[in-house]
């Protein structure tokens, strides 16, 4: 290729001209062809011209195209780092060099050989940076990396590591992906130096065998550990990223175990749970107890089980709190369980059995083992003990039946038993139910030494208890005597029935009361005959010679030794004294013949009568005392020995199907007296068995085991005839019936817990609350109110109507204070709930009508028939809550529109309202019966029934009530009221229909027409005649004497009310006839069709005499006057518009007419002067209206013309007759083509006088200025021949001087004399004179000739003198120019200022005036010629554009040409203050103009600046204000943009877009231009070098927004961290160490760690811009308020002084702590005062089993320390605690000691229970939170703290994590880098 460069100009041209050769820019002829000739020459000598051109090329500041670039990068044009001297040069393409100040340089070593030449680099680092030197990570440099440190054997792997650390430190561009080949020889090479196994040596490992840092626990002790983490992408690369393989895990899991690495194991089984099975876990012994060791799952329970009472190590044990909170879906995934089981029992069991020899128990397990025995029988099985084994006293384990308890210093075979071991406790003895040794004696037949066979003793003394209960069991008539089994006697006191859930009785309270009779009593049952003798007066001595209380002995025995005692028994009841056994039970009570006795309380003498007596006060009793009793079905009352053997009373129950199997049953209890008395009643019984009570709620008592159970029972029918309960007193039963009344309709029984007495059943709410009470209320509040619901929907379809009898109701006094009133209120609260909505509980009304279209049956007397009354839930019945009088009478219609139709009782309806029931039903009220009659089917039944009745009286009455029922009192309340008849078609029409009732939401909403309806009187009836919207006029108009009050109506029903007059409000469609109805019933009313009967003028008189009337009075309630109301909207608002009610005469007919047609016709009314009647003839097509037929108003305000209505409307006549001509501008008003004269002065003069009048003036303006009224102006014509023209497009003008020949119009000027006599009228017709200005320009200036004659160019002159003279200025075209053209004067300039001739040189004649005519300069200059004075933007944007122009065209600049750009730019050099208002548009012109001159003088700057802005000023000799570097940011861009030497003003600046302000993309190049002549600046300058980094971190401080959108800033080390802000005392040396990245800085943190560094005060003011660049600052929450410790001083301070010193000689401890090889003495005393841990531990189990052990190892917990136990042990003896202290809070070693240290002792104080040392510790922690909680360990310190039950401390770390949770995030990504 031949190069060539045409010299002459000539040539130039030639070969501009033609193109004759190619022209080649720089940047093509370097990187194209110089540069690569060069690289293809090997020649040493060729080396150093090599590097001159490219030195020149890159100095030059070209920026290659793409494609150049390219090719730039893959020469070897970059000299080698390692080259020697310039004769030995080397070079290397830019493609494989790496920029030696990238992060990417750390991880090459230093003999590899690819870095640029420093100095070279130096130079061009930024023309190498935009070249493309290598500054990222690349698919080829990972496996060469990976390559080099793998084959790098000789090397120190500790710096092979800190190499792959920085490799991993660097960002993975998203675009590297390597091939599938590569990846895997990428992760199969042995390339990473890794810790394995545990241990510090290193080893080259691939990645597919080792993890990083984050996974060490979970590989660690089978694969190699990378020291750091790394990121999520890198991991992609290296195979990490995938889950680590199940076997592993389990690998490292077996040997975590093995080495009992706890946090290993935890991290492992973390991991494992995220598999789908991990099952195989199940055989492993990896779960941790709370004794430290590692069980398998089968051998642990979750905690808080029975464990941790009842301790059963080490075969079984809890699994540790702490474990089970993080591994809560591991444990329930290993079915680890919550308790004990029965099996686990028997399981321990075995594995005992499997560690003893000959089943003999060590003292270890024998501790265990009785352990054992006091769980199971805690069991939920415990009644099975069959397979449980117990220690005999030997520690032999035995089968239970083999072992026994009792006496053991017996003799005889006895003694040969198995007895118990003795440290099972009697409890354990009982509950194992382990044969008492004499019972297995008697057993088995062997002798012994024992009590009597027959006595009967019981365990307490008899006396005693017998004393108790006749003072509980007074004798009185509700005394009742029960059956009871004679085993319960011996228990009497402990509950003999306690195991009989079904019994009644319980301790033997019932046969007890037996001694109120005798002091003997006695007993036949089964083959046993019992005598009880309490005070041990008659009965035989036992062995110890003490008289037996009580005897029994088989009856045989007994009727061989005391057959009298028999003898009273003998022929009751089918007893025999020859019988062996009885099938039954017989009491005798001897009464007692003395009055005195021995036992407390029986003082009274009783005998037959007494007892007589008291049986037949128990009658009345026993009539309902059968009705709970399961077994009992008769009590009979007799006299033996009677004569006839009749019974005195006698009382059956009996019942369907026997003893209770039901739950609902028919009990019939007839009772019959020897009087004669016999009644018979029918109860309906219900009971119900408590299966379960509510947590807290516990039955009281040892029969807390009975079966619990509550009922109800109703008196259904009473000797035949149904009953009806209220005079019937029902009673509270447990089981038996109390003395407490149930105040309710029906008896309620329930298992009470009741006092001694049978007399109260304990359950007021008081502030003494026991466990009895709560039982009871539990009863009646909870469990019968929902027996009762049950019960009543059992009887609602038996018993009908009648059930509501049943109902819980009462009195509102006896509520709160009765146990009818709880249950009461329970019920009705029950009952509200909505799952009771869809309960069958309420009866049907019987209907009193058979259904239509049925046929009638034969049936029984009503209330006798036999049917199942039909029932309905509470969602689907209708409640009929009406007053009985008007239900009769509408229970036909509502049969038939509510299908479940239910009457409930006024009390009942009232119990409803008081619960909010009614809210929820149906019932028969306003709101329900609205809708009802919403549906027209319903309307139509209505209709249908009311058509039924037989006369109009009836009908009236029906409509009535039913209106009452339906419409509420008062006049609509509320919207609920409105919202609940609007829509109910219930109002009877005069048509025999019904009518609708309507509301309006609004008074503006209007009803159709066929909605409303009236209220009407028999007059406005016979006028109108309209029936579909009148309603029937007799009702209400006679009051119903039968409903004379309101009391007993629901539903708003009252009588002597009109309720339709209730309606007449706004909102309803109900309303009385009125003024604003009269349009509604003129539809079918025609004047017009009714002239051809003779009536038809009468009926319109009519009609006018009965309207005028209303009309006058609605304006006065208006409150207008009769003239001052517009008919127009009167008519309108009355809607009479359109209706035909007006007439004028049509040559002798009436004609009819509508308001709004007389209103937009030709009508006026006829006036009464004949002048005015003769002018309103002369005008064509006005009608004349008769006055008597329209509204009083408009006939006295339009009676004569010159009233301002009258002539209004004539106005308005002639405007509607008014026609356009064709071609004409205007309209013509109607009028005669000539009129009289008389005529037309008098319309003038009315009009004259009606235009004086500004408001009329206005309105009908229109109409008046097309009025032909006024002469038109002809100077050469007579007057004779005058013609008028309209005011509409008249023109007037006074001065003639102005009417010029080319005058335009000429034919509209008005006569001037006319326009003197008419001046006011002519101007409010808005013709007036025309100004001077106006004649010209729109009549003059119009008519101006293009070229003038010499004639016309004197007159123009003229003429524009005159304009002067009168002062007139204009904008218009009038200015001739230096050709001669007519243009505004605003287009050109002042030809006198210097600025305008300077940028107008070379074009003066577009820009200046003619000369002839520039002597008018003063007044062209007021016409708007352009002057400085006044100059615009657009003038001086013209100015710079015509200078820019002139200057671009010229390849060099003349003197004048730089004088006259100087002339205007110097006119910025200070602010004008025209310029305030000038656009930004013209700013930037301005701005953009290139004119001005860049200075070369840098000798005033600093020299570190010089050479750049040399650099930056020869490349722009011209220059633009945006081009520039500002004075006032100089600072910020003189490496960027050259400085002016001629600069504008600053203010200038400000105009400017962005007000000047360089961008920041500029700004941060400058930034970085400063940080890389870092190494350049002498000690001299270095002031002004951190001020002008000041400056650019200022700017790019008040512009973060566009800061932060600049790439990479955030990892640009481009910050200086300087400790001081004296610029003075910072040098040169400091600034390479101080660069930063926003990336490793923080504000507010307490010290510097490897993750974060603290900003220091040099970059303190550019925070909130560091900030927004994502450098972080640390936000320290509030610590939690704390409560005051009292720090009183302690009296027992010197005591507790001399015993710590004791122990420090190791004095008097008798415990020492073994921790870490450490021990530390103490004494169990305080240990156990301090610690709940110790006081449990010394106290219970574990002190007896280790209660001699001096050395206690506590250092099994591998988090426990020798210094943290010294602590708690000091505190145990102080009560204080020697806080660590932190000397040095910079030291983050010593920070984290202090720390570890506060928290270890946070955990031991949890472990230990000592709550005091934990609140102080936490304390402490909270205290120093600042010094010790960072971003980079705030969520360890949270989760130890968590893990210490510190919940204070672990919520202020999570405050603070939330808080800097980016912070935090950031933290944790470069921990992992």
């Amino acid at each position: 290729m031949i190069f060539y460069r045409p010299a002459p100009l000539h040539e130039q041209y030639l070969v501009e001209t033609y193109a004759l050769l190619e022209k080649m820019s720089s940047d093509e002829l370097i990187f194209l062809h110089l540069l690569p000739f060069l690289e293809s020459k090997e020649d040493a000598r060729m080396a150093e011209v090599k590097l001159t051109l490219v030195d020149y090329a890159l100095d030059s500041g070209l920026h290659p195209l793409n494609s150049l670039k390219a090719r730039f990068r893959k020469l070897d044009l970059i000299p080698k780092a390692s080259t020697p001297s310039i004769k030995g040069l080397e070079f290397r393409c830019l493609a494989d060099t790496i920029d030696p100040d990238s992060s990417l340089a750390a991880i090459f070593f230093k003999d590899e050989d690819i870095f640029p030449e420093p100095k070279f680099y130096k130079r061009h680092s930024i023309m190498l940076s935009a070249c493309g030197i290598v500054r990222q990570m690349t698919p080829h440099m990972l496996l060469e990396r990976a390559q080099s440190f793998a084959g790098s054997p000789n090397r120190d792997l500790t710096e092979i590591r800190s190499k792959v650390e920085q490799m991993f430190a660097l960002a993975i561009p998203g675009g590297i992906d390597l091939p599938t080949v590569a990846l895997r020889g990428f992760r199969g090479l042995k390339w990473l130096p890794v810790s394995k196994f545990s241990s510090n040596e290193l080893q080259l490992m691939s990645p597919i065998n080792c993890r990083a840092a984050d996974e060490k626990n979970l590989v660690d002790l089978v694969l190699g550990v990378f020291h750091v983490n790394v990121t999520q992408r890198w991991k992609q690369l290296l195979g990490w990223d995938q889950r680590i393989d199940k076997k592993i895990l389990s690998q490292q899991l077996d040997k975590a175990l093995a080495k009992r690495m706890g946090h290993h194991v935890d991290s492992v089984l973390t991991e494992l749970s995220k598999f789908d099975d991990y099952s195989f876990l199940g055989q492993v012994s990896c779960i941790r107890s709370t004794r430290g060791e590692y069980l398998r799952p089968e051998r642990l329970l979750l905690p808080k089980s029975l464990l941790s009472q009842y301790p059963l190590a080490p075969y079984m044990d809890e699994v540790e709190p702490s474990f089970a909170q993080r591994h809560p879906k591991l444990l329930t995934a290993l079915g680890i369980r919550e308790d004990l089981t029965y099996a686990d029992v028997l399981s321990i069991q075995g594995r005992i059995l499997e560690t003893t020899q000959s089943n003999q128990l060590s003292d270890e397990n024998l501790k265990v083992f009785l352990t054992l025995l006091e769980v199971a029988i805690r069991l939920e099985h415990s009644n099975n003990l069959s397979a449980l084994m117990v220690p005999d006293t030997e520690r032999k384990l035995r089968p239970r039946t083999d072992i026994v308890h009792g006496e053991r210093k017996v003799t005889g075979e006895i003694a040969t038993f198995n007895f118990v071991h003795p440290q099972i406790s009697p409890y354990l003895v009982q509950h194992l139910d382990l044969e008492k040794s004499f019972a297995r004696a008697t057993r088995l037949g062997i002798n012994f030494e024992d009590e009597d066979d027959d006595e009967y003793t019981p365990h307490e003394k008899l006396t005693t208890i017998i004393s108790d209960t006749l003072d509980r069991y007074p004798i009185n008539s509700t005394f009742v005597f029960e059956e009871k089994d004679f085993r319960g006697f011996k228990e009497i006191g402990h509950g003999g029935k306690i195991d009989e859930i079904t019994s009644t009785g319980m301790f033997g309270r019932g046969a007890m009361s037996t001694y109120h009779f005798t002091d003997v009593p006695m007993l036949v049952s089964q083959s046993s005959f019992l005598l009880l003798d309490p005070q041990q007066n008659l009965l035989p001595r036992n062995k110890h010679w003490k008289r037996k209380a009580g005897v029994r002995v088989p009856l045989a025995t007994a009727r061989r030794l005391f057959p009298d005692q028999l003898r009273p028994f003998h022929g009751l009841e089918g007893f025999s004294m020859e019988l062996d056994r009885y099938h039954g039970t017989l009491f005798r009570l001897p009464l007692r013949n003395t009055e005195q006795t021995l036992l407390k309380g029986t003082s009274a003498k009783i005998d037959a009568k007494t007892t007589r007596i008291l049986l037949e006060e128990y009658y009345s009793d026993a009539q309902i005392s059968l009705l709970f009793l399961n077994n009992v079905n008769e009590i009979v009352f007799r006299v033996r020995d009677q004569a006839d053997g009749a019974a005195v009373w006698r009382v059956q129950a009996q019942r369907a199907s026997g003893p209770f199997k039901e739950v609902f049953e028919n009990v019939s209890i007839e009772s019959v007296h020897e009087s004669g008395r016999s009644h018979r009643t029918t109860w309906r019984v219900g009971r119900q068995t408590i299966d379960e009570a509510p947590e807290g709620i516990q039955k009281p008592g040892q029969g807390a085991d009975k079966v619990t159970e509550c009922g109800l029972a109703a008196c259904v029918e009473k000797n035949g005839l149904p009953h009806v309960p209220p005079g019937m007193e029902q009673r509270v039963f447990c089981t038996l019936p109390t003395s407490s009344s149930s105040g309710l309709p029906v008896a309620v029984h329930a298992s009470f817990a009741i006092t001694g007495d049978r007399k109260s059943i304990p359950f007021e709410d008081s502030e003494r609350e026991t466990p009895v009470k709560k039982w009871n209320r539990w009863l009646l509040q909870e469990c019968i109110p929902d027996f009762y619901v049950e019960f009543l929907k059992d009887g609602a379809p038996r018993l009908g109507q009648k059930c509501f009898d049943f109902w819980p109701s009462l009195v509102m006094s006896t509520i709160d204070r009765s146990i009818g009133g709880l249950v009461y209120k329970a019920f009705w609260a029950l009952l509200a709930r909505p799952e009771y909505e869809s309960y069958q509980l309420y009866p049907l009304v019987d209907t009193l009508e058979p259904a239509q279209g049925s046929t009638p049956l034969k049936t029984r007397a009503r209330g006798n028939a036999r049917k199942v009354s039909k029932v309905a839930s509470l969602k689907s019945a209708q409640f009929d809550v009406l007053h009985r009088t008007v239900s009769r009478k509408l229970r036909p219609l509502f049969s038939r529109l509510c299908p479940n139709l239910v009457q409930p009782s006024p009390t009942i309806w009232r119990c409803m309202a008081d619960a909010k029931i009614d809210q929820q039903a149906t019932a028969l009220v306003p709101a329900y019966l609205g809708i009802l009659f919403k549906d027209p089917a319903n309307c139509s039944i209505l209709e249908e029934y009311v058509r039924s009745l037989p006369d109009e009286s009836e009908r009236d009455e029906v409509a009535e009530m039913l209106l009452r029922i339906v419409i509420p009192d008062a006049s609509i309340p509320s919207k609920r009221s409105i919202d609940s008849i609007h829509g109910c078609r219930i109002v009877p029409k005069l048509d025999q229909t019904l009518g609708t009732i309507r509301f309006r939401k609004e008074k503006s909403d209007l009803f159709p027409h066929r909605d409303l309806l009236f209220l009407s009187t028999d007059k406005e009836v016979e006028l109108f005649r309209n029936a579909d919207l009148m309603i029937r006029p007799n009702l209400f108009r006679k009051v119903d004497g039968k409903i004379t009050s309101s009391e007993g109506l629901s539903a708003g029903v009252k009588a002597l009310r009109n309720p339709l007059r209730d309606l007449l409000v706004e909102l309803s469609n109900i309303r009385e006839v009125g003024i604003a109805d009269v349009h509604r019933f003129l539809d079918h009313v025609d004047p017009s069709s009714a002239l051809v009967s003779s009536g038809a003028s009468d009926w319109i008189t009519q009609f006018w005499s009965y309207l005028n009337p209303r009309l006058t009075t609605f304006l006065g309630e208006e409150g207008l006057e009769l003239s001052s109301a517009p008919t127009s909207d009167l008519m309108g608002h009355l809607k009479l518009a359109n209706t035909r009610i007006y007439r004028y005469d049509d040559h002798g007919s009436w004609v009819y007419i509508t308001p709004s047609q007389f209103e937009a016709g030709p009508y006026v009314l006829l006036p009464p002067v004949g002048k005015q009647i003769e002018l309103c003839k002369e005008l064509l097509e006005v009608k004349l209206l008769d006055p008597h037929c329209v509204p009083l108003q408009l006939r006295h305000r339009e009676s004569n013309l010159k009233d301002r209505g009258a002539f209004s409307r004539l106005l308005r006549a002639l405007g509607r007759t008014t026609a356009q001509p064709a071609g004409s501008r205007t309209k013509d008003v109607s009028l005669k083509q000539q009129m009289k004269a008389g005529s037309y002065k008098l319309l003038r003069d009315l009009v004259a006088v009606f235009v004086n009048n500004e408001n009329d003036a206005t309105e009908y303006k229109k109409i008046l200025r097309c009025m032909k009224i006024w002469p038109q102006y002809h100077p050469s014509v007579s007057t004779a021949a005058i013609t008028c023209i309209a005011a509409d497009g008249a023109l007037l003008c006074s001065n003639q001087a102005m009417l010029v020949p080319w005058i335009q119009n000429s034919d509209r000027f008005i006569d001037p004399s006319v326009v003197a006599g008419y001046p006011k009228a002519l101007m409010m017709l808005d013709c007036t004179v025309m100004k001077v200005a106006t004649v010209w320009e729109e009549y003059v200036r119009p008519g101006l000739p293009v070229e003038f004659a010499s004639d016309q160019l004197w007159r123009y002159l003229q003429c524009v003198q005159f304009l002067e003279h009168h002062g007139y200025n204009s904008t218009s075209v009038m200015a001739p120019d230096g050709y001669g053209w007519l243009c505004s004067p605003s287009t050109l300039f002042d030809h006198d200022d210097t600025m305008f001739k300077a940028a107008f040189r070379k074009s003066q004649k577009s820009h200046f005036l003619h000369p002839d005519f520039r002597s008018k300069r003063k007044y062209w200059i007021s016409l708007g010629l352009r002057t400085k004075s006044s100059i615009r933007s657009a003038d001086f944007v013209e100015c710079v554009s015509m200078m820019g122009q002139r200057l671009a065209g010229q390849p060099s600049h003349s003197v004048e040409d730089v004088q006259d750009a100087g002339e205007v730019t110097a006119y910025l050099r200070h602010l004008h203050p025209d310029t305030q208002s000038w656009p930004s548009s013209a700013w930037t012109a301005i701005a953009q103009a290139r004119i001005y001159r860049a200075t070369r003088d840098v000798s005033s700057q600093p020299g570190y600046r010089r050479a750049q802005m040399l650099y930056v000023a020869s490349k722009h000799e011209l220059c633009s204000i945006t081009s520039a570097a500002p004075t006032n940011h100089l600072r910020i861009l003189w490496s960027q943009r050259p400085l002016l030497a001629d600069p504008p003003a600053s203010a200038i600046y400000a105009k400017l877009l962005d007000d000047g302000r360089p961008s920041i993309p500029l700004v941060y190049n400058h930034l970085q231009f400063l940080v890389s002549i870092r190494n350049d600046i002498d000690g001299a300058d270095v002031s002004d070098y951190l001020e002008d980094i000041r400056a650019t971190y200022s700017y790019m401080q008040d512009h973060r927004q566009e800061s932060v959108a600049i790439p990479a800033i955030r990892e640009a080390k481009i910050w200086l961290n300087l400790h001081s802000t004296d610029l003075s005392s910072i040098s040169a040396a400091q600034f390479e160490n101080a660069l930063r990245s926003v990336k490793s800085l923080c504000f507010n943190a307490p010290l510097d760690t490897h993750a974060m560094e603290r900003a220091k005060n040099f970059l303190i003011p550019y925070e909130s811009l560091l900030r927004a660049l994502g450098c972080h600052t640390m936000v320290r929450p509030d610590r939690p308020a704390m409560a005051p410790r009292n720090k009183q001083q302690r009296p027992m301070d010197s005591i507790l002084t001399a015993i710590r010193a004791m122990r420090e000689e190791g004095q008097l401890t008798d415990v020492v702590f073994e921790v870490e090889g450490e021990q530390v003495p103490a004494n169990r005393n305080f240990m156990a005062a301090a610690s709940g841990l110790w006081r449990t531990r010394f106290l219970g189990v574990w002190g007896r089993d280790h209660g001699d052990q001096p050395v206690i190892d506590v250092g099994a917990g591998p988090e426990m320390k020798s210094k943290t136990v010294r602590y708690m042990v000091d505190f145990a003896y102080t009560g204080e605690v020697q806080w660590p202290w932190l000397r040095n809070k910079e030291d983050i070693r010593e920070v984290a000691d202090v720390l570890d240290d506060l928290l270890d002792l946070l955990k031991g104080a949890d472990e230990w229970d000592m709550a005091t040392l934990h609140d102080l510790t936490e304390r402490q922690l909270l205290n120093q939170s600042d010094d010790f909680v960072r971003p980079d360990n705030v969520e360890d310190v949270r989760d130890l703290a968590t893990e210490a039950n510190g919940q204070r401390f672990a919520k202020h770390c999570e405050a603070f994590r939330k808080a800097n949770e980016e912070f935090v995030e950031d933290c944790k990504a470069m921990k992992a880098e």
